[in-house]
């Protein structure tokens, strides 16, 4: 199964964010071991309703996965974006692992961002829409 044209593109444009690409990410593109965790499009358009409420805010994110060799899969970046509203401008920043205090902080940050996104995604989506609200009307209709 070939990798669809968009997610070659959102890795290539992550990959080119990045300041510093080492080769071996590169390589692994080529070689199919990176994984892309795409919420960005998702939640992008309820945004702007969660910044409506005062001292809320909501990112959009995208988190690249680099499978290793015994088959773990290990972040190597997270893209977090907020788009323009009213007077604030577009905000967009990736982040990669780093050993400075700030940078390690921002990197924890970024990671529970990306895991509140995907857990929320499970719970709402798969979880409640995928199976509850699927199968219990058969279940009430066949009591």
């Amino acid at each position: 199964m070939s990798t669809p044209k968009l997610l070659c593109d959102i890795i290539t444009n992550m990959l080119l964010i990045l300041p510093k690409v080492p080769s071996q990410l590169r390589s692994a593109l080529k070689c199919k071991r990176l994984f892309v965790l795409d919420y960005h499009d998702l939640l992008l358009p309820y945004v702007n309703k969660v910044r409506e409420v005062e001292g809320t805010t909501l990112y959009g994110s995208r988190a690249l996965f680099f499978v290793t060799k015994d088959g773990t899969l290990r972040p190597v970046a997270i893209d977090l974006t907020r788009p323009p509203t009213g007077d604030k401008p577009q905000w967009k920043q990736a982040f990669i692992p780093t050993w400075d205090a700030t940078g390690c902080w921002l990197w924890k940050l970024a990671k529970a961002l990306v895991c509140a996104h995907d857990v929320g995604y499970h719970q709402l989506v798969i979880h409640w829409l995928q199976t509850h609200c699927c199968t219990e009307p058969y279940i009430i209709a066949a009591n």
